[in-house]
Protein backbone atom coordinates (compact mmCIF):
# COMPACT_ATOMS: atom_id res chain seq x y z
CA UNK A 1 0.00 0.00 0.00
CA UNK A 2 2.10 1.90 1.09
CA UNK A 3 4.81 1.45 -1.59
CA UNK A 4 2.12 1.88 -3.86
CA UNK A 5 1.66 5.27 -3.42
CA UNK A 6 5.00 6.12 -3.47
CA UNK A 7 5.07 4.74 -7.02
CA UNK A 8 2.01 6.67 -7.63
CA UNK A 9 3.46 9.81 -5.76
CA UNK A 10 7.03 9.17 -8.19
CA UNK A 11 4.78 8.54 -11.27
CA UNK A 12 3.16 11.81 -10.34
CA UNK A 13 6.29 14.00 -10.20
CA UNK A 14 7.99 12.41 -12.92
CA UNK A 15 5.05 13.65 -15.22
CA UNK A 16 5.09 16.93 -13.69
CA UNK A 17 8.74 17.39 -13.64
CA UNK A 18 9.15 15.82 -17.09
CA UNK A 19 6.54 18.61 -18.47
CA UNK A 20 9.10 21.49 -17.03
CA UNK A 21 11.87 19.85 -18.80
CA UNK A 22 11.07 19.30 -22.41
CA UNK A 23 9.47 22.02 -24.71
CA UNK A 24 6.88 19.05 -25.87
CA UNK A 25 5.38 18.59 -21.77
CA UNK A 26 6.15 22.27 -20.40
CA UNK A 27 2.97 23.45 -17.76
CA UNK A 28 0.28 25.53 -19.08
CA UNK A 29 2.26 29.18 -17.85
CA UNK A 30 5.36 27.68 -19.51
CA UNK A 31 3.86 26.17 -22.69
CA UNK A 32 2.11 29.44 -23.40
CA UNK A 33 5.89 31.16 -23.25
CA UNK A 34 7.68 28.55 -25.68
CA UNK A 35 9.35 30.03 -28.33
CA UNK A 36 7.35 30.06 -31.47
CA UNK A 37 10.59 29.19 -33.73
CA UNK A 38 10.71 25.81 -31.65
CA UNK A 39 6.93 25.00 -31.96
CA UNK A 40 7.05 26.04 -35.89
CA UNK A 41 10.34 23.76 -36.01
CA UNK A 42 8.59 20.77 -34.23
CA UNK A 43 5.30 21.52 -37.04
CA UNK A 44 7.82 21.48 -40.18
CA UNK A 45 9.77 18.31 -39.06
CA UNK A 46 6.23 16.58 -38.60
CA UNK A 47 6.85 15.02 -34.72
CA UNK A 48 8.79 15.40 -31.66
CA UNK A 49 11.51 12.40 -31.22
CA UNK A 50 12.32 12.10 -27.25
CA UNK A 51 14.28 9.82 -25.87
CA UNK A 52 14.50 8.83 -22.32
CA UNK A 53 13.88 6.17 -19.54
CA UNK A 54 10.14 7.24 -18.97
CA UNK A 55 8.01 4.69 -18.23
CA UNK A 56 5.54 4.07 -21.43
CA UNK A 57 2.34 5.12 -18.69
CA UNK A 58 3.66 8.39 -18.04
CA UNK A 59 5.06 8.78 -21.51
CA UNK A 60 1.58 8.55 -22.85
CA UNK A 61 -0.44 10.86 -20.43
CA UNK A 62 2.82 13.75 -21.81
CA UNK A 63 2.65 12.99 -25.68
CA UNK A 64 -0.91 12.95 -25.25
CA UNK A 65 -1.14 16.32 -24.00
CA UNK A 66 1.52 18.22 -25.92
CA UNK A 67 -0.46 16.31 -29.22
CA UNK A 68 -3.52 17.88 -28.25
CA UNK A 69 -2.53 21.61 -27.83
CA UNK A 70 0.01 21.52 -30.66
CA UNK A 71 -1.09 19.00 -32.96
CA UNK A 72 2.18 17.34 -33.20
CA UNK A 73 2.81 13.91 -33.11
CA UNK A 74 5.14 12.48 -30.43
CA UNK A 75 7.13 9.61 -30.77
CA UNK A 76 8.80 8.41 -27.47
CA UNK A 77 11.65 6.04 -27.27
CA UNK A 78 12.65 4.32 -24.01
CA UNK A 79 16.00 2.79 -22.83
CA UNK A 80 17.93 2.20 -19.65
CA UNK A 81 20.97 5.14 -19.12
CA UNK A 82 23.29 2.99 -20.83
CA UNK A 83 20.95 2.71 -24.42
CA UNK A 84 20.38 6.06 -24.26
CA UNK A 85 24.00 7.16 -24.22
CA UNK A 86 25.05 4.65 -26.87
CA UNK A 87 21.92 5.80 -28.72
CA UNK A 88 22.49 9.22 -28.34
CA UNK A 89 26.17 9.17 -29.09
CA UNK A 90 25.92 6.23 -32.51
CA UNK A 91 23.44 9.05 -34.03
CA UNK A 92 25.81 11.95 -33.83
CA UNK A 93 28.53 10.52 -34.80
CA UNK A 94 26.87 9.55 -37.68
CA UNK A 95 25.90 13.21 -38.22
CA UNK A 96 22.13 12.23 -38.06
CA UNK A 97 20.32 12.64 -34.88
CA UNK A 98 16.79 11.62 -34.73
CA UNK A 99 16.04 12.56 -31.04
CA UNK A 100 15.20 16.22 -30.53
CA UNK A 101 15.23 15.74 -26.35
CA UNK A 102 16.69 13.14 -24.43
CA UNK A 103 15.94 13.06 -20.93
CA UNK A 104 18.38 11.01 -18.24
CA UNK A 105 19.89 11.04 -15.17
CA UNK A 106 22.24 13.35 -14.26
CA UNK A 107 24.87 10.59 -15.43
CA UNK A 108 23.23 10.53 -18.88
CA UNK A 109 23.26 14.37 -19.53
CA UNK A 110 27.30 14.55 -17.95
CA UNK A 111 28.22 12.19 -19.85
CA UNK A 112 26.30 13.93 -23.43
CA UNK A 113 27.53 17.00 -22.11
CA UNK A 114 31.23 15.68 -22.49
CA UNK A 115 30.62 15.27 -25.90
CA UNK A 116 29.27 18.32 -27.04
CA UNK A 117 26.10 16.66 -27.84
CA UNK A 118 23.50 19.25 -26.14
CA UNK A 119 22.30 22.08 -27.18
CA UNK A 120 21.64 25.28 -25.45
CA UNK A 121 17.87 25.40 -24.41
CA UNK A 122 16.45 28.20 -21.94
CA UNK A 123 13.01 27.12 -21.43
CA UNK A 124 10.63 30.01 -19.49
CA UNK A 125 9.94 27.81 -16.56
CA UNK A 126 13.73 27.21 -15.96
CA UNK A 127 13.38 30.74 -14.59
CA UNK A 128 11.34 30.02 -11.76
CA UNK A 129 14.04 27.41 -10.31
CA UNK A 130 16.59 27.92 -7.88
CA UNK A 131 19.85 29.17 -9.59
CA UNK A 132 21.90 25.86 -7.79
CA UNK A 133 19.57 23.52 -9.62
CA UNK A 134 20.34 25.44 -13.52
CA UNK A 135 23.03 24.32 -15.74
CA UNK A 136 24.78 27.82 -16.66
CA UNK A 137 25.13 26.90 -19.85
CA UNK A 138 21.90 26.61 -20.41
CA UNK A 139 22.73 22.75 -21.71
CA UNK A 140 20.53 20.91 -19.41
CA UNK A 141 17.52 21.81 -16.95
CA UNK A 142 16.97 19.72 -13.67
CA UNK A 143 13.40 18.14 -13.50
CA UNK A 144 13.68 16.48 -10.45
CA UNK A 145 15.69 17.24 -7.18
CA UNK A 146 15.98 13.92 -5.33
CA UNK A 147 16.68 14.71 -1.33
CA UNK A 148 18.59 12.45 0.57
CA UNK A 149 18.23 12.25 4.11
CA UNK A 150 20.32 10.35 7.12
CA UNK A 151 17.82 7.57 8.74
CA UNK A 152 18.51 5.55 11.62
CA UNK A 153 17.48 3.06 13.89
CA UNK A 154 16.13 3.99 17.25
CA UNK A 155 16.62 0.49 18.33
CA UNK A 156 20.39 0.48 17.62
CA UNK A 157 21.11 3.83 18.34
CA UNK A 158 20.40 6.26 20.88
CA UNK A 159 19.17 10.04 18.70
CA UNK A 160 22.46 11.69 20.84
CA UNK A 161 24.82 9.24 18.54
CA UNK A 162 23.13 9.62 15.25
CA UNK A 163 24.90 10.64 12.52
CA UNK A 164 23.62 14.61 11.62
CA UNK A 165 25.89 15.13 8.62
CA UNK A 166 27.65 13.06 6.20
CA UNK A 167 30.70 13.79 8.09
CA UNK A 168 29.47 12.31 11.39
CA UNK A 169 28.73 9.24 9.22
CA UNK A 170 32.83 8.77 8.50
CA UNK A 171 33.51 9.26 11.96
CA UNK A 172 30.59 6.51 13.32
CA UNK A 173 31.92 4.16 15.34
CA UNK A 174 28.99 1.62 13.72
CA UNK A 175 30.01 1.98 10.45
CA UNK A 176 29.49 -1.58 9.39
CA UNK A 177 25.79 -1.62 9.91
CA UNK A 178 25.39 1.39 7.73
CA UNK A 179 24.78 1.97 3.89
CA UNK A 180 25.16 4.67 2.04
CA UNK A 181 22.98 3.84 -1.49
CA UNK A 182 25.28 4.90 -4.43
CA UNK A 183 22.88 7.66 -6.76
CA UNK A 184 24.18 7.14 -10.33
CA UNK A 185 23.22 3.42 -9.63
CA UNK A 186 20.59 3.20 -8.17
CA UNK A 187 17.89 4.86 -6.13
CA UNK A 188 16.80 3.69 -2.91
CA UNK A 189 14.27 5.68 -1.17
CA UNK A 190 16.96 5.85 2.12
CA UNK A 191 19.34 3.65 4.19
CA UNK A 192 19.42 2.30 7.13
CA UNK A 193 22.05 2.78 10.25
Amino acid sequence: MVEERMIERDSKLMASMLLVLIVLTAPRFAMAELALDIIDGARKEGEVVFYGAVAVNISKRITDLFEKKYGIAVKHWRGDATEIVNRVVTEARAGRPTFDVTLGNEAVMQALDEKNILAVFDPPAAKGYPRQFRDPDMRMTAWRVLPYGINYNYQNLRAEDAPRTYEDLLLQSGRENSALPIPVFMSPRCSSY
